[in-house]
């Protein structure tokens, strides 16, 4: 994390807001930087975590060591506030249109100073100009945790994301859940072109994976409990191939991943109702 002194008053400043997991902060993250690009003014990020029923850790702090973050004297300076009224005080200004600015909203002609934005920021523009900056970021200095032979090429990352999607009502109302039969019919269709593929499981219910998928011989379980959520994250993004569930923590993954003829699958339902995010445009998808 960088520790940078407060600004002075009268220097122009943006402030983003990460809250959510790490696909979720990943996005914010890039929409920060590429509105610094756009305007030239400095942009931090607060953690305020205001968003969320469920607290998430910023993980993306120990992904990425430079990222400025906005102190309470930050914050103040642009929500004229203090930190704890925070959530009241942005509905309020969103209401009269100062100050805070969410994803609905026409943000690209407001490309002002003294805002503190607030939203997802899931789009394909966004991530473009950050792909290589955060691959070498995040790449440099990590390696492979697993030691796979005669794999060149062939490594498929399967993600399958349960945990909160299973236990919490609202996450299972919105986005559902991947079924045994999506990741099987992706598999298959691996297995069509080769069956020299090797499939790595990456999941927060290594559990259940062991039971529906039982032994393959040329499947790799990640359930080292001493695992952190980074080193799958990490894992995972160096791979070849990738079959993501609906989560923007697989996508990022397969997007980082560094593999010029990488084969990508996704659900054809991101979202059990609402239409897709524009996400899906930098690299051909495979829908299942």
């Amino acid at each position: 994390m960088q520790s940078l002194p407060p600004m002075k008053l009268d220097m122009p400043l943006n402030i983003v807001d990460i809250f959510g997991g790490l696909g979720n902060q990943l996005f914010q993250y890039s929409f920060g930087r590429y509105i610094q690009v756009k305007t030239g003014i400095p942009t931090k990020f607060a953690f305020s975590q205001h968003k969320s029923t469920i607290y998430r850790e910023p993980l993306i702090l120990q992904l990425l060591d430079d990222i400025p973050v906005a102190n309470a004297q930050d914050t103040n300076r642009i929500m004229r506030i203090g930190k704890r009224y925070i959530l009241e005080n942005i509905m309020k200004k969103l209401m009269h249109g100062e100050s805070a600015f969410t994803e609905k909203r026409e943000y690209e002609e407001n490309y002002s100073s003294g805002n503190f934005y607030v939203g997802y920021w899931q789009h394909d523009k966004y991530v473009v100009p950050i792909i290589p900056e955060m691959r070498t970021k995040i790449f440099a200095s990590r390696h492979k945790q697993y030691n796979i032979k005669n794999s060149q090429n062939r490594k498929v990352a399967i993600h399958v994301r349960r945990g909160d999607y299973i236990e919490n009502q609202t996450a299972n109302d919105f986005h559902g859940v991947c079924e045994i039969d999506y990741f099987e019919r992706a598999i298959a269709y691996f297995n069509n072109i080769s069956r020299e593929f090797f499939f790595l499981i990456f999941s927060d219910d290594p559990g259940w994976c062991k039971e529906e998928f039982g032994f393959r011989e040329n499947y790799y379980f990640f359930d080292d409990r001493n695992r952190s959520t980074i080193d799958d994250f990490v894992d995972m993004a160096m791979c070849d191939h990738f079959i993501v569930s609906n989560s923007t923590f697989s996508w990022w993954a397969a997007i980082l991943s560094s593999h010029e003829d990488k084969i990508l699958i996704r659900p054809k339902k991101w979202f059990r109702f609402a239409p897709d995010p524009p996400i899906f445009n930098l690299h051909p998808w495979i829908e299942i």
